[in-house]
């Protein structure tokens, strides 16, 4: 290429003049884009102030602005953010089983209990033959990808492929995923599927997160009792299916390492709420902090009984009170507010959307006189470090990284974030600390300092070192 370059007779980019010959019209353009772009300050911002130069300075010094731009990018918070989450997905598949078991080819896949139709969707488009003991898959099945269809993102033809690999029935199969909580007798490899109970104590247990086809991400609990070749295997599945599969060690990580983690921000909005806070602003804190949803949304959308269940596991696992009688959780169950399916949880569900019921529809107590000086969405981050100290102190985690990857891509927090991990690295870790002796007056286990959190502070370290970039 660069002898090309040297011997042939090219036009120069230094010589084009296409798109300036109007200058009132390429000013205007810009200010289109500028106003759509009104303040962000991402690298679209930046491409436009380097177009916008070139119709200012010589080339020689757009060249210089442009590769000035793109190394102030390059050290941005934002793009170190998202190389840390982009290496942190690749090393998630990284398990030792994968080195310790051989893998087999699992082609036949039996799924048993009822709504797992995004689950079959995933393993179909896989071109894996799937057969169920519910009924009504098929005609569930058969709906979604007719809907996909008409969204032109599959055809006819590879629809009924798809249909015609799908069945009702109990044969056997190379892999059996058991929503019930029920022995799987004669099975060549049954695993018990999470349902939003957890999976303590399992021997090997998966949550695949849901909507599986479109998340694409998966948890698989390991006990030191668990075949390598049967833990290799399901990794080679998953991974073959475009999923992110991330390990956790039974019985160190209860419940499950989403679970724990999403408990907690769910713990401390609780108690946030328990003490004047609403709903409302602790999700708005939350969403500020990163995630697309608060925990009282999210907590509805699942359903408050099943997310009442875990959180007494999850409190358990944390070591601490478990919400009781007094607590909102408690009270909205009491009053048949049970989540989104009935229209109505810590929020109404009306068809325009979620909105405070009228007995939380005013402001709650002023934050300052709940936490004092550290605004909630610092008190949810500080909760969340917590957490994920505890689950890496007790080995339940190969890697923070790990939990980075569920946050983002299993609850919806921000990618040009990286995580909730790698925010509190940029942030910095005594942050955390003066954060949680300011909340030590809630006298919380959700707010105490974990030895983890001392030795970083002390040793100037943080979860990926001494910055978050990788």
């Amino acid at each position: 290429a660069r002898r090309l370059a040297d011997e042939g007779q090219w036009p120069r980019s230094c010589e084009a003049t296409r798109g300036l010959s109007d200058p009132a019209g390429f000013q205007r353009a810009i200010t289109v884009v500028a106003e759509r772009l009104k303040g962000q300050a991402g690298a679209a911002s930046d491409i436009l102030r380097a177009v916008e130069a070139a119709q200012l300075l010589p080339f020689a010094q757009g060249v210089d602005f442009e590769s000035a731009l793109f190394e102030d990018r390059l050290r941005s918070p934002e793009a170190q953010a998202q190389r840390h989450i982009y290496a942190a997905e690749r090393r998630a598949a990284g398990m030792p089983e994968l080195a310790q078991g051989a893998a087999r080819d699992m082609g036949r896949i039996s799924l048993f209990g009822a709504g797992l139709g995004d689950v079959a969707l995933l393993l179909l488009e896989g071109g894996k033959e799937v057969q169920s003991d519910a009924p009504d898959l098929p005609d569930g099945v058969a709906r979604a990808l007719t809907a996909l269809v008409t969204q032109g993102k599959i055809d006819a033809a590879t629809s009924a492929v798809r249909q015609a690999r799908l069945q009702v029935g109990t044969e056997p199969a190379d892999l059996v995923l058991d929503a019930r909580g029920e022995e799987v007798e004669g099975a060549a490899l049954a695993v018990p599927l999470d349902t939003g109970r957890g999976l303590a104590g399992a021997q090997l247990g998966l949550r695949l997160y849901r909507p599986a086809q479109s998340l694409r991400l998966a948890e698989l609990a390991v006990s030191e009792a668990a075949d390598p070749d049967d833990v290799a295997s399901l990794a080679r599945l998953w991974s073959g299916l475009g999923v992110t599969a991330v390990r956790a060690a039974q019985p160190a990580a209860g419940p499950g390492l989403g679970h724990v983690m999403m408990g907690a921000l769910c713990l401390a909005g609780l108690e946030m709420v328990r003490r004047g806070m609403t709903p409302l602003r602790v999700d708005q804190a939350a969403q500020r902090l990163g995630f697309r949803a608060g925990p009282f949304l999210m907590m509805d959308v699942e359903g408050l009984p099943v997310v009442a269940a875990r959180l007494r596991v999850v409190a358990d696992w944390l070591e601490c009170p478990a919400p009781g009688a007094d607590d909102p959780l408690a009270e909205r169950l009491a009053k048949g507010a049970v989540g989104r399916t009935v229209g109505r949880g810590f929020y109404d569900h009306p068809s325009e959307g979620p909105r405070p019921p009228k007995g939380m529809a005013g402001p709650g107590l002023d934050p300052g006189e709940v936490l004092g000086v550290v605004p909630p969405r610092h008190a949810l981050h500080a909760a969340l470090v917590g957490a994920a100290m505890q689950l890496l102190a007790r080995g339940a985690v190969q890697r923070a990284s790990d939990l980075d990857v569920l946050m983002v891509r299993g609850y919806g927090y921000d990618r040009a974030r990286g995580g909730p991990l790698c925010a509190a690295d940029q942030r910095g870790m005594l942050a955390i600390l003066r954060d949680i002796k300011a909340l030590a007056p809630m006298q919380s286990p959700l707010w105490q300092a974990q030895p983890m959190l001392l030795d970083m502070v002390k040793n100037g370290d943080g979860f990926f070192g001494r910055r978050a970039s990788t």
